[in-house]
């Protein structure tokens, strides 16, 4: 089952991105559009002060 991106892709990857993130971009299920994708997306993490 696939689903649908959650976040837009963002601008194009710089040539430090590129080399950055080459391991990644050589990945078929990441590729260059899910890094771009990965680079636009945010993460808020609430209530995890319990755990440490």
């Amino acid at each position: 089952m696939t689903l649908p991106a959650l976040v837009d892709p963002g601008p194009a990857l710089t040539g430090e991105q590129v080399s950055r993130y080459s391991r990644h971009l050589l990945m078929p299920t990441i590729g260059e559009l899910g890094q771009r994708r990965l680079l636009a997306s945010r993460v808020a993490v609430v209530g995890a002060g319990g755990l440490g």
